[in-house]
């Protein structure tokens, strides 16, 4: 018989080590179930996880393998678009005899991204006849663009000191402030809205903390076996409730703005877009500050709820999951409902964002990824007019090839328009005809004088300007502008109403103008000016000696009047002048052609 001694120490181990294994079943049935979890636990769980869905998403657009290849090889493009407006639809007078259908944009290319060297050439074609051709190029640090059909070269501008090219061009010192020194370009835009997986999970703990903070456990429940629909098909969840007041729930969300308009990692974001914006606006003075923007928005919202903060109407936020996924998170207030759905099956992702007011559909988004395919839905009915959005894009690719299809369809209750694009891509050993660029068919900016630089600029200006004119009457500007309007995406704004200029129109006829500014231009290039623009030109009126103040108009011009200004400026040549714009307050359109003389100081 044991000792009693070592019968107790024998018990007190057997008693230990049951402890410990109940202990680590605890733990382990802890960390890798959802036993002895709080409603509220899980509710953060579950409505985190909504971070890894958000991840998943992200690598719908991750770059592929291809995608790689190209930065480190040589290959040539070849791109096709088409698109097809049919109006009156499902009527009797379905309509598809329209000049935009009669047109086609076609894109031939090779690059070299290693060393920096790309071509493109861009035909605009209307019944397989080219009406319009530009080609861009990119040699080095160097970016070109040549209007074949007008000029033998290229107009080059090298991507440094663009400040110093600003100036030559006439641009003010205030205007060459918002000018980099040189543009740097981000090959991958879309970089700037995605979030790494270490982002995600920082937003997610920031912003659940909040609500773990703001909210006692007695407000969250479970609800079992609850059947939700999702891609027309039934699902059993489990549900997590967060039941709150109006007030609660407002107060909670203003929190959550006055974090996000702090929030470093949404800054940096910003700030990249920002850096983005400047570079590609240039010259605007009308600066663009993404964060003030941002922050006005948000101080407006949160003053708007502090307005309305007031009432006890129940407001929700449901998370529901499935074998530990979180598939629908859903905010339902007392007059609407978002829900916000993933789903993943097989070999497709699912992602699906609706908008209710009471029982009423307003919004819905939808994408689908199988594969190689893509397609987006976004339908609209809180407008007078509903209307639906369709993109698709897939591929198919190999070691050496990719062929990328593209299809964008409107369609509202009468309109339809569809818009195609056919992209090959080849990778190659060498090209057949590379684009070399030399002294005889291309012009560096960057290296003229000013004066010199002007004269290429008018040249250039008047030779488009005059093609851009006959090119829409080939293809039939006014009809194209018309269809935009039926589509409802240019809208006359009231202003412009009286005048009957649409949008579109004003920025065409000011863009003529814009580009004539300047300063110190010799009496040659004013008459190059003139000649330009003579058929705008209206009224003068002599400010001083030194200033001319021509009145411009859309559509009526003074032949007698132009004429006695180039008599003016063909007397002295050795003057200098500057050239600036003032526009009608209410129309926005060019009003004036401000003319100083130049005063040697």
């Amino acid at each position: 018989m044991m000792p009693r001694k070592k019968r107790i120490t024998v018990i007190i181990i057997g008693i230990v080590a049951i402890i410990l294994l109940i202990t680590t079943l605890f733990i382990l049935l802890y960390n890798n179930t959802d036993m002895f979890r709080s409603n509220q636990t899980l509710f953060l769980k579950y409505i985190g996880k909504n971070s890894e869905n958000i991840n998943e998403i992200q690598k719908i657009w991750e770059k592929t393998e291809f995608d790689n290849l190209l930065e480190t090889s040589l290959y040539t493009e070849n791109l096709e678009l088409k698109v097809n407006y049919t109006k009156n639809i499902g009527t009797t007078a379905e309509n598809t005899t329209n000049s935009i259908n009669q047109l086609k944009v076609l894109v031939e290319g090779q690059a070299d991204r290693r060393n920096q060297y790309e071509y493109k050439n861009v035909k605009l074609l209307k019944d397989d006849s080219t009406i319009s051709q530009i080609e861009l190029i990119q040699n080095s640090n160097s970016y070109g663009i040549r209007f074949s059909d007008l000029f033998k070269q290229y107009i080059l501008v090298e991507n440094s000191n663009l400040k110093d090219l600003f100036k030559k061009l006439g641009y003010t010192d205030e205007q060459v402030a918002s000018v980099p020194d040189n543009i740097e370009i981000d090959q991958d835009i879309l970089d700037i809205f995605r979030f790494n997986k270490e982002e995600l999970e920082i937003l997610n703990k920031k912003y659940t903390t909040i609500l773990s903070q703001e909210f006692s456990k007695d407000k969250f429940e479970k609800q079992k076996n609850q059947t939700i629909t999702i891609d027309q098909k039934d699902l059993i969840t489990n549900a997590y409730i967060l039941n709150m007041t109006k007030e609660q729930f407002n107060n909670m969300y203003i929190k959550v703005l006055e974090n996000l308009k702090e929030d470093e990692i949404i800054l940096k974001k910003i700030e990249k877009l920002q850096k983005m914006i400047d570079q590609t606006k240039l010259i605007s003075l009308d600066n663009i500050n993404l964060k003030e923007i941002i922050t006005t928005k948000i101080e407006k919202k949160i003053e708007e709820i502090n307005k309305n903060n007031i009432g006890n109407e129940q407001t929700k936020i449901i998370v529901y999951e499935i074998n530990g996924k979180t598939v629908r998170t859903t905010i339902k207030g007392v007059d609407y409902q978002i829900d916000y759905d993933y789903l993943q099956k097989e070999e497709e992702k699912l992602v699906e964002v609706s908008f209710k007011e009471g029982e009423v559909e307003t919004q819905k988004f939808t994408l689908r990824n199988k594969e190689k395919e893509v397609e987006i839905e976004v339908e609209n009915n809180k407008e007078d007019k509903p209307n639906k959005i369709i993109f698709k894009t897939n591929r198919k690719e190999n070691d050496k090839n990719l062929a990328k299809n593209i299809q964008i369809k409107y369609e509202d209750d009468n309109n339809r328009v569809e818009t195609t694009v056919m992209q090959n891509i080849n990778i190659v050993d060498n090209f057949q005809e590379k684009v070399m660029l030399n002294s005889e068919n291309s012009i560096q900016l960057n290296g003229l004088t000013a004066e010199q630089m002007q004269g290429v600029v008018n040249r250039v200006n008047e030779a488009v300007n005059t093609n851009l004119q006959q090119i829409k009457q080939k293809i039939e500007i006014e009809q194209i502008q018309e269809i935009l309007k039926d589509l409802g995406i240019v809208k006359e704004k009231q202003e412009l109403q009286e005048t009957g200029t649409s949008e579109l129109e004003r920025n065409q006829f000011n863009s003529k103008f814009e580009i004539l500014q300047g300063e110190n231009i010799d009496s040659e290039n004013i008459l190059k000016v003139l000649e330009t623009i003579k058929g705008n030109l209206i009224n003068i009126e002599v400010v001083s000696n030194q200033e001319l103040k021509i009145e411009v108009d859309q559509n009526n011009s003074n032949e007698e009047l132009v004429n006695s200004l180039k008599s003016f400026f063909e007397k002295d040549k050795n003057l200098k002048y500057n050239i600036n714009l003032e526009n009608d307050q209410q129309t926005g359109l060019v009003k004036y052609l401000v003319i100083t003389i130049v005063t040697e100081s």
